[in-house]
């Protein structure tokens, strides 16, 4: 949050600060906020009247938003209230939720009704205003476009789509309820995983592109990009390197500018982030706020944690998973149910694609290893990729492979030999799996015979030990074959060569990091992700099933760690037993 008021004035400008709800414990939930400050420390102030609801800030003041509609303006410092209009929100639909507020002044005794407040809202798809004064909202007529990010500026709200599309909207003029296309922005925006912000600074209009996996649940800031925009000749946007004496703020917030030196601890040319999926429930994903938080430098394009803090714990309440299997591909939960209800589920959005039913006859109770052993997805869903996605599992005690495409009403099976599959991955448009003795099979999903899975042939290291389980994963553009071995606790991590099979030995990962186990394969960038270690493989047990609740009286997890390439010495991911068989981190299961 970045607060541009103080006290009882309202016009003082103090020091910029982001601000995400805490939850507490049950008895003590009363809406705090920790806020970033200079010089890293992490400050917070107790909000009751900010408890269980949804808030966003704009020039220093919190809106927000109860479960059942009720809204209101808190100034965190004065605690001044100002109702606003109630809103609808169906409890069974989060994704109608409000995204993104802006105010275009503050509310102060020297401006009791010349100030508007602009919301996105049902599911990035609308915006609507409120002038103090009126007593409901006032919807503005759009074309069902994904709506960003929205600032003020010279006196008109201006809007970003998620492809680029640039609009405009006077809410004081003669015809506030249309919001007008300016124009395309003619840069690489519509990228998966992209995410533009819009955002006025020094007169100019700015649209601030990060880069990332912003659809998945372990996303991460890569880098950022920025663009000067000239309203009148958009095909003209002059890509900016420095911010000079400027730093910027993005994300959950409204999007602001600020000069660097007028405030204590700012660094100049550079953007301070917070990760904006944030809807209900979301804040207790970390016990102190959201997960991708940082300062992204222009100068030299890196990446820094807002403050040092070690040991955050993800902790997510999930209502929708209780009892069910979950296995975890690009952020998205599969959970199957044990009567084979099958759903793609957001953890943060906590957005819902329903997939085709399973037979229960297919998985008999007796018979835990008849589960799902492995699900992967090619990419994220998400509003740029609506239909060119797929899933694919290894099931029926990893004998057998199928996948669903949006759209389809079953599951389509995979003609196998009855290989014992271990791992699948989605490798430059097609799927590859692994048998436990070193077979790698290829099945193109998009091509003229998608049920058949061809073999490719047989790796050179021999896996013939039942203690050695393969992964395949890809890596910087390469296809690696990670093999375990439970009896030494050893990695073995090989390059593969698909056109001769040949299989070169790595001793090091460079500055990736590998995740392998119960869920889908990744390598990412350790820099890119604040406390994970370059040249390691993380890793979680994956004799987990639907079952493995029995293993533990908590539940699963067993065979948790880091392996480091360099020393080949095993540690600890936290201090204390995993009993998650969803992640690698210690989940309780209350």
């Amino acid at each position: 949050m970045a607060i541009r008021s103080s006290g009882e004035e309202f016009q003082r400008v103090s020091t910029p600060s982001m601000a995400y709800a805490r939850p507490r414990k049950r008895r003590r939930n009363q809406g705090r906020f920790d806020c970033w400050r200079h010089r890293g420390k992490l400050n917070w102030k107790m909000l009751p009247e900010a408890k269980g609801k949804q808030c966003f800030e704009s020039l220093g003041w919190l809106i927000t938003v109860s479960e059942t509609g009720d809204m209101n303006l808190l100034h965190p410092l004065s605690r001044v209230q100002i109702p606003l209009p109630h809103i609808s929100f169906p409890k069974t639909s989060i994704s109608l939720r409000i995204r993104k507020a802006a105010l275009t002044s503050c509310p102060s005794p020297s401006s009791k009704d010349n100030y508007a407040l602009m919301v996105i809202y049902e599911g990035f798809r609308s915006l609507c205003f409120w002038k103090s004064g009126d007593k409901a909202w006032t919807k503005i007529k759009t074309s069902g476009y994904f709506f960003m990010d929205i600032t003020y500026y010279k006196r008109k709200f201006y809007s970003i789509s998620h492809e680029g599309t640039l609009f405009v909207c006077d809410v004081w003029g003669c015809d506030p309820t249309v919001a007008s296309i300016v124009g395309l922005i003619l840069t690489d925006i519509d990228r998966p995983g992209n995410h533009p912000y819009i955002v006025e600074s020094e007169g100019e209009l700015l649209i601030v592109v990060g880069e990332g996996n912003y659809y998945r649940a372990d996303y991460g800031t890569k880098e950022f990009r920025v663009f000067k925009v000239d309203l009148k000749d958009l095909a003209w946007a002059e890509e900016l390197h420095s911010l000079g004496d400027n730093a910027l703020f993005v994300g959950h917030n409204s999007s602001i500018s600020v000069r660097a030196s007028n405030f204590q601890g700012i660094k100049p040319s550079c953007i301070y982030y917070t990760g904006d999926y944030i809807y209900n429930g979301v804040s207790r994903f970390l016990e102190r706020g959201r997960k991708d938080t940082g300062i992204y430098n222009m100068k030299d394009r890196s990446v820094a944690p807002c403050y040092k803090e070690e040991n955050l714990i993800g902790k997510l309440m999930l209502p929708e998973v209780k009892g069910k299997q979950c296995f975890e591909s690009l952020g998205w939960l599969i959970t199957v149910s044990e009567t084979g209800d099958m759903n793609l589920l957001h953890p943060l959005s906590r957005f819902q694609i329903l997939l085709p039913h399973i037979s229960a006859s297919d998985f008999p109770r007796t018979s835990i290893s008849l589960q799902i052993q492995k699900a992967v997805l090619t990419s994220c869903p998400s509003p740029s990729l609506k239909d060119n996605y797929a899933l694919m599992v290894i099931y029926k005690g990893y004998k057998s492979l199928c996948f669903w495409k949006p759209g389809e009403k079953a599951w389509t099976t995979i003609k196998t030999r009855g290989y014992f599959l271990t791992d699948i991955t989605y490798y430059k448009g097609q799927f590859y799996s692994i048998s436990l003795g070193g077979t790698i099979f290829v099945c193109n999903v998009w091509g003229r015979d998608p049920t058949v899975a061809k073999i490719v042939g047989h790796t050179f290291p021999d896996i013939t030990s039942p203690s050695e389980r393969p992964y395949i994963v890809e890596s910087e553009g390469e296809l690696l074959l990670v093999v375990f071995d439970y009896r030494t606790n050893e990695f073995r991590v090989f390059k593969v060569d698909l056109k001769d099979l040949a299989c070169a030995e790595l001793h090091s990962l460079g500055s990736n990091a590998l995740f392998v186990g119960h869920n889908s394969s990744i390598s990412i960038r350790a820099s890119n992700f604040q406390g994970i270690r370059p040249k390691c493989i993380y890793y979680t047990g994956d004799c987990l099933y639907t079952g493995g609740s029995q293993l533990f009286k908590r539940g699963g997890g067993k065979g948790t760690g880091i392996y480091n390439m360099e020393d080949r010495n095993l540690a600890p991911c936290y201090k204390g037993g995993s009993f998650s068989h969803i992640s690698s981190l210690p989940v309780s299961h209350g």
